[in-house]
């Protein structure tokens, strides 16, 4: 505010004259919290309404700038609201009430704004604040109060960006204070610094801007102007871009440059979220090419071990089955959870059906307590021989002699068992021995 400018609202309470201050009070509190809560609907107004100008060089004004420039305009028009009492008169806007405003919109020049599109801002603001409060649940004498205020409050704001610009144009240049442009190069230079791949498009994708690596990347090549799709050499329209690559994802982009073939992490950000007056879009490439070679050796090792597992365990299980005596494994539980064919035969039992039998259902009572407790109380790596009545399918014994050892496998006990016919050692025995 220009020191000692004040601006007189007088007057605007004398038609409303409630029953008393404090219900007088309420009501326009109550008016002041919904727009404040109107905040989100308030901003599409005001950006509507810069659609339809020519000011767009405000267009790097962040969402988060506008809405506190809004909170901030509400705010004091709305404490200077709430304090009219029930008679109305003069009201005055000081230096210290709008200090703050002031102050945020100074800070807009620093973005290389001049005092016309400031100006044009405040004027949009106001239009943005009038639209929304015609449609607010409140009296129209408690909406006259409120625009009256607000026109008060913005030609006061109005006068005091024209006159602060004029005191500054006045100056020498070198004594400009620095922090003008403080801002808007230190965006410069992360834009220009970064390793990553970054375009600035209009709203129908055409390129507007790019940082130096793409110059490098794309030496040679028309960058202004010219479709991203193109450039990034993925085919569609615009829409199905987006629809592709939805905006506020990673995706993975695989193009060629240079003649190289490269992987990059791509990111598609719309302006409009950061910065409301903006209509376009950044893409923003993060080259990953070497991760991505090392994750896809990584799955061909992977693919060949996979591979080379299948075919280990397809001999283990073809030694396994050609073995000439029957094997059976048994769990805990003394459930035979792996078996083979030779052992199929010596039960007469398939080899779906054994597996998953108990141990129980081959042996008679007291074979089956003798093993219950040889693997009871057999240590791991121990090997014992142990002679047993076995049981074939129709009843008929055999006597076996089998062979029981232990092991340890994902912290679970299992037996394996190596089961001989004992009268088939015996007969070979005799014929061998004459």
């Amino acid at each position: 505010m220009v020191p000692g400018f004040n601006c007189d609202f007088v007057g605007a309470c004398d038609q409303h004259k409630p029953d008393s201050c404090t219900s007088l009070s309420f009501m326009l509190a109550d008016l002041v919290k919904q727009l404040e809560d109107g905040l989100p609907e308030v901003l599409e107004i005001w950006v509507r309404q810069y659609l339809h100008t020519s000011h767009l060089a405000l267009q790097d004004i962040s969402r988060h700038e506008a809405n506190a420039l809004f909170l901030q305009l509400i705010k004091v028009v709305g404490t200077k609201l709430c304090t009219l009492d029930e008679r109305g008169g003069a009201t005055r806007f000081s230096e210290a009430e709008t200090s703050a405003l002031v102050k945020s919109l100074t800070d807009i020049t620093a973005k290389g704004a001049d005092v016309v599109q400031v100006v044009h801002c405040i004027k949009m603001m106001r239009v943005a604040l009038e639209q929304y409060t015609r449609g607010v649940a409140a009296s129209e004498n408690h909406k006259s109060l409120m625009l009256n205020l607000l026109h008060c409050v913005t030609d006061c704001l109005e006068i005091s960006m024209i006159t602060r610009w004029q005191a500054v144009k006045n100056r020498d240049e070198g004594a400009i204070e620095p922090q003008i442009v403080i801002g808007p190069s230190t965006y410069k230079c992360i834009f220009e610094s970064t390793s990553n791949l970054v375009l600035i498009t209009d709203e129908a994708g055409l390129i507007l801007e790019v940082n130096p690596i793409v110059h490098i990347a794309f030496s040679g090549e028309r960058l202004a102007g010219r479709f991203c799709g193109e450039l990034l050499q993925i085919e569609g329209e615009l829409e199905s871009i987006l629809s592709m690559y939805p905006p506020d994802t990673n995706n993975e982009l695989t193009i060629e440059v240079a003649g190289i073939r490269k992987t990059y992490n791509l990111q598609i950000r719309l302006l409009s979220r950061l910065y409301p007056l903006a209509r376009g879009f950044l893409f923003i490439l993060n080259d990953i090419t070497c991760a991505v070679d090392h994750r896809q050796l990584l799955e061909q090792r992977v693919k060949e071990r996979t591979r080379a597992l299948a075919k280990s365990e397809k001999l283990l299980d073809s030694i396994f089955q050609s073995v000439g005596k029957g094997i059976l494994l048994l769990d805990s539980e003394l459930e035979v959870v792996q078996a083979n064919r030779m052992a199929s035969e010596m039960y007469g039992v398939p080899l779906e059906v054994l597996i998953g039998s108990y141990y129980q259902s081959f042996t008679d009572e007291q074979g089956f307590l003798v093993m219950s407790k040889t693997c009871r109380e057999l240590e791991e790596g121990e090997v014992l021989r142990v002679e047993s009545q076995s049981l074939y399918v129709d009843g008929r014994k055999f006597p076996a002699l089998i062979t029981v050892t232990s092991m340890t496998l994902d912290n679970r006990t299992f037996w394996p068992l190596i089961v001989s016919d004992h009268c088939c050692l015996t007969n070979n025995n005799v014929i061998t021995d004459k």
